[in-house]
């Protein structure tokens, strides 16, 4: 159908292809005389193929992220 319309995906970027995936990422921050854990968005613009072991690793790790940690709010 695209091909018909002159649209040859094998051309196209892989993020119109395959999407974009924005999530949280924890990280460390120096704050004074300790370190904070914080979390910021992320994205990413190069996702694998998701019949790949590296797209299932990388939806783990994501959905680790996710869980609430004891002690702390998910908000």
């Amino acid at each position: 159908m695209l091909l018909r319309q002159g649209i040859n995906l094998a051309q196209t970027p892989a993020w119109q292809r395959r999407g974009i995936l924005a999530y949280r990422e924890l990280y460390q921050k120096q704050a004074e005389n300790h370190m904070i854990t914080r979390w910021r968005i992320k994205e990413d613009w190069n996702l694998p193929l998701f019949s790949s072991s590296q797209a299932l690793d990388m939806i783990r790790q994501v959905l680790e992220w996710t869980k609430p940690r004891e002690g702390t709010k998910n908000v």
